[in-house]
């Protein structure tokens, strides 16, 4: 197939060949997150497996024919990185780390700051571990600025031979040479002309940029690292420049200042070679994994030797980094390699040893064809997704690139984007991963470690971002649209062996759950703004009065464990909470959280069972025999004095006191489910307050008698849920068919409603606002929006795509999915509350 010119089947033998024999694992997972780890081939694997099988590797300090072995493993894996990008040990040293992080800190605690006037500058599209260096520069009482690509200036004037260090001492520039954030490259003609000075960074642009220790940080203390004007005392004592030795003096305000490199390179060798013989950085980090998928945990810093006595700052020395040393006088003598200095322990030999086949896997193909194939896919997937138009011409897709995919010299396979709905509203990017997911589309959500591009991209000012982060916006959380406007982005990225099958799965997905073909029905928006409810209940103001609905109430369902199965029962009691003993006990983690079905599918299969005439509560599971707890007290003596049953125990955003039910219970539930927890139960002194409460009564026409305080159980958010059997129907009706795979169904238990109705229309309860089950009233309060939770088969605890796969596609709006009516009682003044199955399902019209 061929892309724009290229041809497809270019790489060795056919990328859909590699694909099946290298990566078969993948089956028909779709995998777009290469910027943040590439794939491991079947072979690196095997290679790896083999050397270790084969060879017996000992501690490379050591001088025994194992440790030997070692030795030489890792000298042969330096030369081959360094082969690897075109130079030689002659010119060029490898220091293994723990990653690209850990190389950038290395290199900037190391480097030989030159005096009052050197500076650490760092693009503002960085990494966070590259801005994050600004703390290592703060604490030496180096000053750090932020700049942009525009303050990149050229000093055609200045001759190399302009440049004083007394005048300007060394300073050091930190830049990716691909963004992580959208793949923009960055021009690596930087490299050269700032070391000669030809270019220089216009630091004075950014007055408005805090340097690290000025006021950055509220609250920040001048103790941490200087006396707040960029310097300290230990720094002040060192006033010779590294160069001459002579006294550094005021930089000037016209000479261009001498700079070192430190050119991130994880983002940029992932699908793109690197010359290091023509691009002369000073020093280079990266991450093998982000390369060839392994070994994780392991990177490199590549020092110019030319540049080796820079790093003569460093402080600490560990195990193998020295000659000899004194432990009861200040001496230490380093070793003479400039890796024997800097690696500090025991480099990761074990894993030093996968990176020659993983090096192989990169040169049978070459790395002028990978950067080749993976752009030519990057591209091809920016330009549709731009083509794509809803119903009303508004675009699906806001692409973030400014070079265009104009050529493989200026961008990288990463495109990152947003998706927005008909009505122009952003489509959150949380809401994206999950439907994702459910595809089978493996992407990368969020700011991706770079709130500097993040923030460029989206058009987010200082004063915005601390808005974002008081409306609870984290690195990792699900908080993706505040005040309108999205705080994040999702990205898509290709490796070498990505295939055109992933980039069309990625725009059949945007297509089918994104594009509007039809304005939303007016009944789905009216259901999401609670709205429906306000018009149900503004009829002619008679007198209470029933319509008949012919529905009947099917199934009663009490799930007295969170999380665990249904008990069915044919007729039962209410109280103040809800059914009797629904959801009055959950299983916790060792730290005090409920554990759901969404950490451990297999509580569906513990099913529990209430005795009320024997008083008992009986978990029954069919790995393991009956566990019976009495109903009424089921919390156990403490073992020890000092311990108490009673315990802070969180439920959703709660927290709440739970009563321990002792180790024999813990016990079984942990050998059950595969995973260390406890059983508690609500303790009945701390009430929880239904979560709907409030939020019903803002979009109601008259406050309802039921807007007062409600108790709730350890459920979610209200004392009932409502589900339908014709609305379950009409869900399967639209699931999505598997070629050669008969239907089947989806059982209404997915949605574990407590009062399950047969009969009547699809989502006729949507437009109920009170209803009767038998003699009991109830409001309707709002509908329930659903998560993968309902991807759970409760007989199995198999996870599936439907239910939420079909249901995303007609009952979804601004980001939630509908299925299901939240209610609350309305207890009568006197006399039993009690729901039987068979109870005639009647919708209430007029005052209540």
């Amino acid at each position: 197939m061929a892309l724009e010119g290229y041809d497809y089947d270019e790489l060795e033998g056919g990328v859909d060949r590699l694909r099946r024999e290298e990566f078969g694992r993948l089956g028909d997972a779709v995998y777009l997150d290469h910027a943040g780890a590439t794939l491991y081939s079947e072979t690196q694997v095997r290679h790896h497996s083999d050397e270790l099988l084969k060879n017996v590797f000992g501690n490379p300090h050591s001088g025994n024919p194992s440790s030997e072995a070692s030795a030489h493993a890792v000298a042969a894996a330096r030369e081959r990185v360094l082969r690897h990008f075109n130079v030689t040990p002659e010119t060029h040293t490898v220091v293994f780390t723990a990653g690209a992080t850990a190389s950038l800190k290395l290199a900037t605690e190391c480097y030989a700051f030159g005096g009052s006037g050197s500076v650490l500058a760092y693009l503002r599209e960085c990494h966070t571990s590259a801005v994050g260096l600004r703390g290592v520069a703060h604490a030496r009482g180096v000053p750090s600025h932020c700049f942009t690509e525009d303050d990149v200036v050229s000093c055609a004037d200045s001759a190399p031979a302009a440049i004083d260090t007394r005048v300007n001492p060394p300073s050091l520039v930190v830049f990716p040479g691909q963004s992580n954030f959208c793949g923009r490259k960055y021009p690596l003609s930087w490299v050269a002309g700032l070391q000669s000075g030809t270019m220089d960074i216009n630091l004075r642009a950014l007055s408005g940029c805090p340097v690290v220790g000025q006021g950055e940080c509220e609250g920040q203390s001048k103790s941490n690292g200087g006396d707040g004007d960029g310097k300290s005392g230990a720094h002040e004592a060192n006033t010779e420049s590294v160069d001459g030795g002579a006294a550094a003096v005021a930089p000037s305000e016209h000479a261009p200042r001498r700079w070192r490199v430190l050119l991130d390179a994880a983002a940029l060798v992932s699908t793109s070679p690197l010359d290091l013989s023509v691009v002369p950085a000073d020093f280079v980090a990266l991450s093998f994994y982000k390369m060839f998928g392994l070994p994780t945990g392991l990177g490199a810093l590549i020092v110019r030797n030319e540049s080796a006595s820079m790093l003569g700052a460093k402080t600490y020395f560990g195990g193998g980094a020295l000659d000899a040393y004194s432990s009861i006088v200040g001496f230490a003598k380093p070793r003479e390699t400039l890796s024997g200095r800097l690696e500090d322990g025991t480099v990761a030999f074990l894993d030093i040893v996968a990176l020659q086949v993983g090096f192989d896997s990169l040169d049978r193909l070459g790395m002028a064809s990978i950067q080749r194939h993976a752009f030519s896919l990057g591209k091809y997937t920016a330009a549709r997704l731009q083509e794509l138009r809803h119903h009303n011409g508004a675009p699906v897709v806001e692409v973030y690139c400014e070079t265009g995919f104009r050529d493989a010299s200026v961008q990288g396979p990463v495109v990152t984007f947003n998706l927005q709905r008909a009505d122009t509203s952003w489509v959150g990017f949380a809401e994206v991963e999950r439907l994702a997911s459910l595809r089978g589309v493996h992407l990368r959500t969020g700011c991706f470690c770079n709130a500097g591009a993040c923030q460029q991209y989206l058009n987010i000012n200082h004063a915005q971002l601390m808005r974002i982060v008081k409306a609870g916006y984290t690195c990792g959380s699900t908080t993706d649209v505040v005040d309108g406007r999205p705080v994040g982005c999702i990205r898509v990225s290709f490796g070498y062996m990505s295939t055109i099958a992933d980039a069309e799965a990625l725009l059949a997905f945007i297509s089918g759950s994104f594009l509007e073909t039809a304005p939303t029905s007016a009944a789905l928006v009216a259901l999401a703004s609670g709205e429906i409810y306000a018009a149900a209940e503004q009829q002619p103001p008679e007198s209470l009065k029933d319509r008949p609905v012919p529905v009947r109430l099917s199934k009663i369902c009490v799930f007295p464990i969170k999380s665990c199965g249904a008990f069915e029962v044919d007729s039962w009691n209410i109280d103040e909470q809800g059914l009797c003993f629904d959801r009055t006990w959950m299983v916790i983690s060792t730290h005090g959280s409920c554990i759901s079905q969404k950490q451990n599918s297999k509580l569906c299969l513990i099913k529990p069972s209430i005795d009320l005439e024997a008083r008992t509560l009986t978990l029954n599971a069919s790995s393991a025999n009956p566990l019976v707890l009495p109903l009424d007290q089921a919390v156990a003596v403490a073992p020890e004095p000092d311990e108490r049953p009673a315990r802070l125990v969180r439920v959703c955003s709660d927290k709440i006191l739970g009563d321990d039910c002792g180790d024999v219970a813990a016990q079984w539930l942990s050998a059950v489910i595969g995973s260390t927890c406890r059983l508690v139960r609500q303790n009945p002194t701390m009430l929880r307050e239904c979560r709907l409460t409030r939020a019903a009564s803002r979009v109601r026409a008259q406050p309802s008698v039921a807007d007062s305080t409600q108790a709730l159980s350890l459920a979610n958010e209200s004392q009932f849920l409502l589900v339908s059997e014709a609305s379950m129907s009409e869900v399967n009706s639209r699931a999505e068919i598997i070629p050669n795979c008969p239907p089947s169904p989806v059982s209404v238990d997915r949605f574990r409603g407590n009062l399950v109705i047969s009969g009547g229309s699809p989502f006729a309860e949507d437009g109920w606002s009170h209803i009767r089950i038998g003699d009991q009233e109830f409001e309707i309060t709002a509908p329930c929006q659903r998560c993968q939770m309902v991807c759970v088969n409760q007989a199995t605890g198999d996870r599936t795509k439907e239910p939420l796969l079909a249901l995303s596609k007609f009952r979804r709006h601004h980001g939630a999915t509908f299925f299901g009516q939240h209610l609350r009682h309305l207890p009568s003044e006197s006399g039993p509350c009690t729901v039987s199955v068979h109870d005639a399902v009647t919708m209430v019209v007029g005052d209540v």
